[in-house]
């Protein structure tokens, strides 16, 4: 398969952001009385919506898991978001790509305005066409926000587009969405068991791995 197109997860994926979400779901646990967690379960809130981790790994109800997410963002978006750094080659392939003239998107399940702030914060924000993250009420699937990535940027076919991705969301997203998926392995969510449950066309261990393999 011949891609043109590249969209890609932000967390695990683009960049290592579990310094500043670590530490905000730790602030916010604090916050709310809830015991503290240990880092394997902290990791498990990398890439998912906030709301729902807090519902399946912190046990909270709906009204408590919202309350927590809040208590998240309003940390997360004036600090925690500026704790993240590119992982190592990332800033190359997204050069590289870019200047041999494929469209290069981000889809996250990220707040958008968080997601857009941070590629600002990275220096890399003029390598896409569009960022796309979740709504305000984190209503929109990872499907949507690779629809939404494609639509803003004109492409009308999934045929030529590879979603990169470093969870299972991304995996089923992609599928849902129709295009092939590249999965990560440097990330967070895709262990080798997971990885068992989902179809993938190419799986990358660095960043700059997916250059010769999609050549």
């Amino acid at each position: 398969m011949k891609y043109n197109h590249f969209i890609f997860d932000m967390d695990g994926t683009l960049a290592d952001t579990s310094p500043g979400v670590f530490e905000g779901v730790r602030l916010t646990l604090r916050q709310m009385g809830e015991p503290p967690l240990p880092e394997s379960e902290l990791r498990r809130f990398i890439g998912p919506p906030l709301h729902h981790s807090f519902q399946e790994i912190c046990g909270m109800d709906e009204e408590r898991a919202m309350e927590a997410t809040l208590r998240f963002r309003s940390y997360y978006k004036d600090e925690g978001v500026f704790r993240s750094r590119l992982y190592d080659g990332m800033e190359t392939l997204l050069r590289t790509l870019k200047a041999a003239g494929y469209t290069l998107m981000v889809a996250t399940l990220k707040r958008e305005e968080q997601a857009q702030s941070l590629v600002k914060h990275l220096g890399i924000a003029d390598f896409f066409s569009a960022v796309v993250g979740s709504d305000d009420s984190e209503q929109r699937t990872k499907r949507d926000t690779i629809e939404i990535a494609m639509q803003l940027s004109d492409i009308s076919s999934p045929e030529g587009v590879l979603m990169i991705g470093d969870s299972e969301f991304d995996a089923v997203g992609a599928a849902q969405a129709g295009v092939d998926f590249c999965a990560v392995t440097y990330g967070f969510g895709l262990t080798p068991e997971v990885l068992k449950q989902h179809s993938y066309k190419l799986e990358i261990a660095s960043p700059l791995e997916l250059l010769g393999k999609i050549k």
